[in-house]
């Protein structure tokens, strides 16, 4: 007897903890954010529906959370980004460490007399690879993710582009957009002037701590704010360094690469080489064969 009581115990206990994980497991959740656990093979990275429906859903409560707006604002901007380009691009944000603030976007307006110019970083999926998958915006930004070319593929790969608008009301007309060559750990985003020439460019800084340096995508204006600009890179970090200069009088950037001997115990400068650009390529001024595109 007290055998046949211990079986049916135990068939009544197993029975308890099915039904117990079993509750519940009906309930949805209207908010979209809520994508579950991160066990599930169904992860909103791979589901470009999900993903564009998350993003609408944050910007419907941005705009009712947001009270001082104006026609071709940012939030104007973030929904022609969600509608006009293909899904999982972002507008994106700059790298405010250790602040609870809602980072702002990486955006610079600019009036003219023919009407509001936005400056802004756009970062899209790339597609067509094998394993691509859709960013995240976290994946992309900051110190962390400047790492994120020696990350797993799963991460999806970003392709950030430099992208000029002309505004009319909250309508955005696309002038230009030029490649920005980096992948993740972007820093922050400014409007600068190259005094030597006085010509106007916007500065894009990214971390590349695998080289322990910052990277500065340098864009010329050099035929105005509605042409296409002018990419100059230059870095700076513990044993390189580039920076810009006027080398032959035109208008366009030159720059000075510096030559380290870095034995892990000493670094030395040891020379300093000279790039002029010339039709589409920056040349060596010593060793012409050697040219880079930026």
């Amino acid at each position: 007897m007290k055998l046949k009581y211990f079986i049916l115990f135990v068939i009544f206990y197993a029975g308890a903890i099915h039904f117990a994980g079993c509750g519940g497991s009906d309930s949805v959740s209207d908010d979209p954010t809520d994508v579950g656990s991160t066990a599930s093979t169904d992860l909103v990275e791979d589901q470009p529906d999900k993903d564009l429906s998350i993003q609408e859903y944050n910007l419907a409560k941005r705009k009712r959370q947001t009270k001082n707006r104006f026609p071709g604002d940012t939030i104007d901007l973030i929904e022609a980004v969600i509608k006009s380009y293909p899904k999982g691009s972002y507008l994106v944000k700059e790298d405010i460490p250790n602040s609870s603030d809602i980072p702002p976007a990486a955006v610079i307006y600019r009036s003219e007399s023919s009407g509001k110019l936005v400056f802004a970083l756009i970062a899209t999926s790339r597609e067509g690879m094998e394993r691509d998958r859709l960013i995240e915006i976290k994946n992309v930004i900051g110190y962390d993710q400047s790492f994120i070319d020696y990350d797993s593929t799963r991460l999806g790969t970003a392709l950030f582009f430099m992208t000029g608008f002309q505004t009319e009301g909250r309508n955005f007309t696309r002038l230009w957009e030029k490649y920005t060559p980096s992948h993740g750990g972007f820093r922050a985003l400014s409007m600068q002037n190259w005094a030597a020439k006085n010509i106007p460019y916007v500065k894009v800084d990214f971390y590349f701590q695998p080289r322990n340096s910052t990277e500065y995508f340098n864009y010329f204006f050099v035929d105005g704010f509605k042409s296409k600009p002018h990419l100059l890179l230059t870095y700076e970090g513990v044993n390189q360094k580039r920076i810009m200069t006027d080398a032959n009088g035109d208008k366009y950037p030159d720059y000075i690469e510096f030559v380290y001997r870095d034995n892990d115990t000493i670094i030395t400068l040891i020379d300093t080489v000279t790039y002029i650009w010339m039709d589409s390529l920056y040349v060596n001024t010593r060793y012409p064969e050697k040219v880079t595109r930026y």
